[in-house]
Formats: C-alpha cells, structure tokens, sequence
C-alpha cells in the first residue's frame, strides 16, 4: 500500500468537505454583517445591541466551529493512521500487530500514541525530532485539540475548553479562540508563589478551528509524513 498517497487523498478530501460545507455559513455571515438581502436591517438603527440577525449569525458561526472541529478530528486520525501503516509496513507485521513492536511507553502523556509511534521511528529508523520540518510540539496540539472536541463534558460542543493540563502545556493554543485570548490579556495576570515570585495564572481557552489553522494543521501534517516517509527501516 501507499501510504503515503492515501493520507494526500484524504488530506485533500477534507480541505475539500471543509470549503464545501462551510460556504453557505460563511456566506450567511457575511451578509448579516453587510446588512445584504436577505438580511436587510428591518429596524430603525439603535434598537439592536448587536445584528439585528444576531440569532442568524450566531447559528453561522456554531456550525462553522462544528465544521472545523470535525475537519481537525479528521486530520488527527488521518496523521494516526499514516503513522501506524508506515510502521508496520516496515516492520513488516500485520497492522493489528502494531502494539506487540512498539517500545514500553517511557515518556510523553499517558496514552499518548504519538510518543510511542515516535520513539519507534527513533529506534528504528534515521527519525531525529531535530530534523523534521514539524515540531513535536506542533503534532501534540492537534491531537490535544481533537481530544478536547471529542471528550469535551459540556453539552455545549461548540465551544470545548482546554482541560487544565493542557492550559499547563499550552497556555496560548494553537488552536485557542482568538479573540477569547485577547480579551482574556493572560500576560497581564499573575499570582505570587509562596517565595514571592509572580507566576502567570493559568486559564482554560475554547478551542476554535478557523478555516486557516485547519489549513495550516493539514499543511503541517502533509510536511510532517513526507519526512517520515524518507525514514525508511534499511
């Protein structure tokens, strides 16, 4: 099998599912926000704290997170599944087999796939972290991100919030809400240790997958399988 060739194909698909099924919300927006047909303000201007659409809006902008939550979750599971089929394709052993090669967990979270995936290509193959064009960094905050959209307690699953551990990791998410951060201004809170050393308090972000971190979590997962198609068992 070509792995790699079936991860661009599904890499694709999902940029391609994204743009499609987003164009109807982000036009929605759009209008409402120009006050276009058929969102023209019936209300004398000053009556509305906001859109006078802002229902409209605000089910526009829900679907829209929905669409990049699922589209990261896709990409995430994309990156698991190449990494599993280059592993055993090289080591030669069937894929329901995988667990019985890889190395004893050591490092990184708890259950952590990536970190065992990884510390094999590094006993097996030329893998270093030092020389992927991807930081490790980089892949965990996809999968912490498509972990908090799929676990997420809230009935609410437009807006999952980082757990605490993750807030500890990544204070400033990669895939954190923009303007929730913003206004959060988070280097400007701190708390004293019991030495007198101010620390910054840590705070849970919602996660939001715009169009273009998707874009840019697909890119880096794309760049990251090419390297490690390069990393072959001799």
């Amino acid at each position: 099998m070509d792995c790699l060739a079936s991860l661009e194909d599904r890499l694709c698909f999902i940029k391609r599912f994204y743009n499609a099924a987003a164009g109807p919300f982000e036009t929605t927006k759009r209008k409402i926000e120009a006050n276009e047909e058929p969102f023209v303000p019936k209300s004398a201007p000053g009556h509305y704290d906001g859109y006078e659409y802002q229902d409209e809006w605000n089910d526009a902008d829900q679907c829209l997170r929905v669409l990049g939550h699922c589209g990261l979750s896709y990409v995430a599971k994309a990156l698991q599944n190449y990494l599993s089929e280059f592993i055993t394709r090289e080591a030669k052993v069937p894929t329901a087999k995988i667990g019985k090669i890889l190395p004893v967990h050591k490092r990184g979270p708890p259950g952590s796939w990536l970190h065992l995936y990884t510390c094999f290509l590094e006993n097996s193959t030329a893998f270093r972290w030092s020389n992927s064009p991807v930081s490790l960094a980089q892949l965990e905050e996809i999968i912490l991100a498509r972990n908090v959209i799929w676990h997420d307690p809230s009935i609410d699953g437009a807006w999952p919030m980082q757990t605490k551990d993750d807030a500890e990791r990544f204070p400033k998410p990669a895939f954190g809400d923009e303007m929730y951060m913003a206004a959060l201004d988070t280097d400007s809170l701190v708390v004293e240790d019991q030495d007198g050393n101010s620390l910054p308090l840590t705070f849970t972000v919602p996660i939001h997958v715009t169009r273009e971190k998707l874009v840019s979590a697909i890119a880096d997962v794309r760049r990251f399988c090419d390297f490690v198609e390069l990393q072959r068992i001799a």
